[in-house]
C-alpha cells in the first residue's frame, strides 16, 4: 500500500501572476473583505476539546483489525484549556500498511465548506502528513476516497516541508493537485483553512501572530468528489522498510479550535477566485483583528498612506479603545493612534511612519472584560525614488562580475520579456555575461544554472530566474516588481539554487561615506549571509576577503516572503560600512553545505543606503544565551532615558541591544512588575 503523498505531480509553468496574498492588496477593497461578523455564516460544527474527549468524532485506524490503536490524548493548551493531540504509533506488523489514523465526524455531510483549526504542535523529525480530511466517503482500510490538504514536515531531506492538496483514492494519495513549498518553524502556533466551492479547492496557512495575511494559499480545480465527511488525520510517509520502525513510522500531531461551516463565501471571492479569509480568534470573546494595512512584508509602502487596523468587537464585549497600543521598531508610539467606530468595526489610524524604514509592528488591542488580541508583523516604507537616487548604491543580486573581474557601474536593466523579446545585453546590462568561476562566483554545481535552465546568465553555473516558482501547479510568484523593470516589460530576475558556501563578486563605484545595508532576500530556512570586502585584484583566483558582517535570514516559510534583512556583526548588532570609490564586495551563502538549506534562499538585491546620524536602537531577546534573537517587538523604548522596558511574563530570557553605535546594558531592575534594561553607548 502506498502512503499518501509520496508522489509530486510536476506540472510545466504556465501561468504567471503575483503572489495571491499581494493581488489581494490590490485588486480588493477593504469592503471585499469578508470579516466574520455575527450573524453571517452558520457553524455546522466547532469543538475547541476543553471538556476533555472528542466524543463525537469517529476514529478510524489499524484498530480496525486489530493492531494498536492511536492515541486521542487532550493536552494542556496555551489559552488555559485543553488541546486534541493524535499519536499514532508504528504498525507491529508491514502487512497493514503505514501507521495512520482518521477522526471525523460522521454525522455532517457537506459539499461547499469552510474548515479551520490550530496547528499547536507536530514532531518535525518524523517524516509523517498530517492535516484534514475533506469530503471522505468511504472510509475504512483500501477504500477511503476524497481528498486532504496536509503539511508534510520532511517533504524533502533537511526538514524542507511542504503544503498540499491531495486526491485520495483507496486509502492513498491519487494525485498531489496542488503544492506550496513551505517550511513551518517547530514551537510556532499555525491556524490550518481549506475551502470548497463545488469543484474549487482552497487551502492556506496562517501564523497565529498575524490572521490577516496568509503564509501560503494554494488552490486547485477538481471534480472527483462533490461531498463527504470532514475531520483530521495524520500518515506516516516512510517506505515500506520502515513501516514497523517504532520511532519513523509513526506520527504525531496537535490541533485545536476546530471549525466547520457550509458557507465558504467567509473565504473565497468567487467571481475573482481570491482566498480572503478573515481569521477568527482562537479564544470566543477575543476581539477580532481582521484587517491592517501595511500587509506583512509589504514594500514600497508610501509613509504618507499611514497605517490602519480594523477591528471587531465580540457582542456584548465592548473594545477599551483606549487601552490600544501600537509599538514600531520597539518605540511605543500608541498615543498617535486616531480611533474611529463604523457599522461596529473599530478603525486605528497612525499616521506618523518615516519613509526609507523597515518597520516591525505590535499591535494590541482589549475588549472591557480584559481579553486581548495582537498582531505583530514586519513592512517597509522604501520609496523606489529613494533607491534610484544617486546616493544610495543598489547591486541586483543576479549582477555579479564577469570575465574575470569586470564590471559594469549603475547597470541599465536587461532580460526577456514574457513575450522573449530581449532587452539589451551584448554588454549593455548584464544579460547573457560569463562570470569566471573562481573568479567571478564560485557554485557548487558544474552545469549551468546550478542544474535548472539559467533565465539571465545563460552560461553561468549560477542558478539565475525571474521570481521563485514555489506554488503547484503552474503559478509564478516573484517581489514586488520595481518601476524600472516595469516600463521595460520585464520581471525582477534573482539568484536562485544557492548553498552553503557559495559566493558572488560585487565590483562598483561607492561615494565616500558610511552604509547601512539590507538584503533583499527571501528564505524558507534560518541562514546567514556573509558580506565580505575582497582584498586587493577581483581579477586573480584565491582572493584574500576581511570580514564586513553578516544578514540573518529568518524563516519566513517560504522562497516567496521577501524582507530587507539588515547587515550585522557577529553578535547580531545593526552595523555600518566605510565604502569609498571602486570596491568589491562578496556575498557568501553562511554555514555548512546541508539539506537544511539547499536550494532554500533567493537572492534579489543589495541596497547600501547612507547612514543617518546618531544611533537608533532595538532590543532583541532570545529563550538562551545560544539561541536565535529576535526583536522584541513589545519592549518600549526611552531612547532619551536610555532604557527599554518589558513585561515580566515569568520565561527565562535573554536581551541584546541593537544599534548603530556599540551599546551595551549597564543595569536591569524591576519597576511596578516591569523589567527595565538600561543601555548607554561605548
Amino acid at each position: 500500500m502506498s502512503g499518501f503523498v509520496k508522489s509530486h505531480l510536476k506540472i510545466p509553468m504556465k501561468d504567471r501572476i503575483f503572489k495571491i496574498s499581494k493581488i489581494i492588496r490590490w485588486a480588493c477593497p477593504v469592503s471585499l473583505v469578508l470579516a466574520p461578523i455575527a450573524g453571517m455564516s452558520v457553524d455546522v460544527f466547532t469543538d475547541n476539546f476543553d471538556d476533555g474527549n472528542d466524543d463525537e468524532w469517529t476514529h478510524f485506524g489499524l484498530e480496525s483489525i486489530g493492531l494498536p490503536p492511536p492515541s486521542y490524548e487532550f493536552p494542556d493548551d496555551v489559552w488555559g484549556g485543553k488541546a486534541y493531540r493524535i499519536a499514532t504509533p508504528a504498525p507491529p506488523v508491514p502487512d497493514a500498511g503505514p501507521g495512520r489514523a482518521f477522526t471525523y465526524l460522521e454525522q455532517h455531510v457537506l459539499s461547499d465548506f469552510l474548515i479551520e483549526a490550530d496547528v499547536l504542535d507536530w514532531d518535525n523529525d518524523i517524516d509523517q502528513a498530517f492535516g484534514f480530511l475533506l469530503r471522505a466517503e468511504n472510509i475504512g482500510l483500501g477504500q477511503t476516497t476524497g481528498y486532504v490538504v496536509n503539511y508534510d514536515p520532511q517533504q524533502e531531506s533537511g526538514g524542507r516541508g511542504q503544503f498540499q492538496i491531495n486526491r485520495v483514492v483507496g486509502e492513498a494519495s491519487d494525485e498531489t493537485i496542488a503544492a506550496g513549498d513551505i517550511t513551518l518553524q517547530p514551537g510556532e502556533d499555525y491556524r490550518m483553512v481549506a475551502a470548497g466551492i463545488g469543484a474549487d479547492l482552497y487551502a492556506a496557512i496562517y501564523s497565529l501572530k498575524n490572521l490577516t495575511d496568509p503564509i501560503v494559499v494554494i488552490s486547485s480545480s477538481d471534480d472527483a468528489f462533490s461531498s463527504g465527511v470532514f475531520g483530521f488525520f495524520n500518515f506516516s510517509r516512510v517506505d515500506a522498510e520502515d513501516y514497523t520502525n517504532s520511532e519513523l513510522g509513526r506520527a504525531d500531531s496537535t490541533f485545536d479550535n476546530f471549525r466547520l461551516s457550509d458557507d465558504p463565501f467567509e473565504a473565497i471571492e468567487p467571481f475573482l477566485g481570491f482566498f480572503v479569509y478573515a481569521g477568527l480568534p482562537s479564544i470566543p470573546g477575543q476581539p477580532d483583528i481582521f484587517f491592517k494595512s501595511p500587509h506583512n512584508l509589504d514594500s514600497y509602502i508610501d509613509a504618507e498612506s499611514g497605517l490602519f487596523i480594523s477591528v471587531l468587537a465580540t457582542e456584548g464585549n465592548p473594545l477599551n479603545t483606549g487601552s490600544a497600543k501600537l509599538i514600531l521598531n520597539g518605540r511605543d508610539v500608541s498615543s498617535g493612534l486616531d480611533v474611529t467606530e463604523d457599522q461596529g468595526a473599530y478603525n486605528f489610524e497612525f499616521d506618523g511612519l518615516q519613509p526609507n524604514t523597515v518597520y516591525h509592528a505590535y499591535a494590541e488591542v482589549s475588549a472591557e472584560n480584559g481579553q486581548t488580541s495582537s498582531v505583530e508583523w514586519t513592512f517597509d516604507t522604501f520609496e523606489e525614488s529613494f533607491l534610484g537616487s544617486d546616493e544610495v548604491v543598489v547591486i541586483e543580486a543576479e549582477d555579479y562580475n564577469y570575465e574575470g573581474g569586470q564590471y559594469q557601474n549603475d547597470p541599465p536593466v536587461s532580460g526577456f520579456t514574457f513575450d522573449g523579446v530581449q532587452v539589451r545585453g551584448f554588454g549593455e546590462g548584464y544579460l547573457d555575461l560569463i562570470g569566471v568561476p573562481g573568479v567571478d562566483y564560485f557554485d557548487y554545481s558544474d552545469q549551468t544554472g546550478g542544474g535548472v535552465a539559467p533565465e539571465y546568465r545563460l552560461d553561468d553555473n549560477v542558478g539565475t530566474q525571474i521570481g521563485s516558482v514555489e506554488i503547484e501547479p503552474g503559478i509564478f510568484i516573484n517581489d514586488w516588481i520595481r518601476g524600472k523593470y516595469l516600463v521595460e516589460g520585464l520581471e525582477e530576475y534573482q539568484v536562485r539554487r544557492t548553498e552553503g558556501g557559495e559566493w558572488l563578486n560585487y565590483t562598483r563605484d561607492f561615494p565616500e561615506g558610511e552604509y547601512q545595508v539590507y538584503l533583499r532576500a527571501a528564505s524558507r530556512a534560518q541562514q546567514s549571509v556573509l558580506l565580505d570586502r575582497v582584498m586587493g585584484s577581483a581579477a586573480l583566483e584565491n582572493q584574500a576577503t576581511e570580514s564586513i558582517g553578516q544578514f540573518n535570514l529568518p524563516n519566513d516559510g517560504l522562497k516567496n516572503w521577501y524582507r530587507y534583512t539588515p547587515l550585522v556583526d557577529e553578535n547580531g548588532n545593526p552595523i555600518t560600512v566605510s565604502l569609498s570609490g571602486t570596491e568589491t564586495v562578496r556575498l557568501t551563502m553562511g554555514g555548512e553545505r546541508e539539506d537544511r538549506t539547499q536550494y532554500t534562499t533567493v537572492l534579489n538585491f543589495l541596497a547600501f543606503i547612507p547612514a543617518e546620524a546618531g544611533p537608533a536602537y532595538e532590543l532583541y531577546a532570545a529563550e538562551s544565551l545560544g539561541g536565535d534573537f529576535a526583536p522584541d517587538t513589545t519592549a518600549v523604548l526611552d531612547s532619551e532615558a536610555g532604557t527599554f522596558t518589558v513585561s515580566l511574563d515569568g520565561a527565562e530570557k535573554y536581551f541584546r541591544v541593537m544599534g548603530s553605535a556599540a551599546t551595551r546594558i549597564e543595569s536591569i531592575r524591576v519597576e511596578e512588575g516591569m523589567l527595565i534594561l538600561e543601555f548607554v553607548n561605548e
